[in-house]
């Protein structure tokens, strides 16, 4: 049984703010379909310079995109999450594939493929705040004391939360003011 190494609390306390701020900035979109729109028309050119801008989803993709986003168990979703990269090599959503394929393996407890599937997640969304606190979160969790780099873990993996927090500025200047209304 492997032993964690003590987290430093101040370490994990921005990935506590940043996840109860993100409901409020509109980062979580209830509907699967709204979000899968929304990630199609706000993508820009990603990655490093060889893909193209999104094209239009076939509702194909669409519909195998909103399933892997829509299952719960992450040994199914990590089935659904090869699927879809296989199918679709050049798809529109395959950083937010990605995403769902590390908190999968997050869930599953293998912190090591959070962190790569998370990693390709990051390199093709460049400033996801979301995918930042899944990475912080699973290296943080991955950072046993059996792990030779373990300190180093914890480093990245508060950069990572402070990079989200950089972003909540931005976050909430774009977000659709609430009318104060009842």
């Amino acid at each position: 049984m492997r032993r964690r190494m003590p987290v430093r609390k101040h370490a994990l306390l921005p990935c506590v703010v940043l996840i109860c701020a993100l409901p409020a900035a509109g980062a979580f979109s209830s509907a699967p379909q709204q979000q899968g729109q929304q990630q199609q028309q706000e993508d820009p050119p990603l990655g490093s310079g060889s893909e193209t801008a999104p094209a239009q989803s076939s509702p194909k993709e669409m519909a195998a995109f909103q399933a892997l986003v829509q299952t719960r168990d992450p040994q199914q979703r990590l089935a659904l999450v090869r699927q879809f990269l296989a199918s679709y090599p050049k798809s529109s959503f395959r950083s937010r594939t990605y995403a769902a394929g590390a908190e999968a393996y997050r869930m599953r407890g293998n912190f090591d493929q959070a962190v790569e599937y998370g990693e390709k997640a990051l390199e093709l969304s460049g400033r996801d705040p979301l995918v930042l606190i899944l990475l912080a979160d699973a290296l943080a969790e991955g950072a046993v004391s059996t792990v030779p780099d373990a300190q180093q873990r914890l480093s990245r993996a508060e950069e990572y939360a402070r990079q989200a927090l950089g972003l909540l500025p931005d976050m909430f200047a774009a977000a659709p003011q609430r009318s104060e209304e009842h």
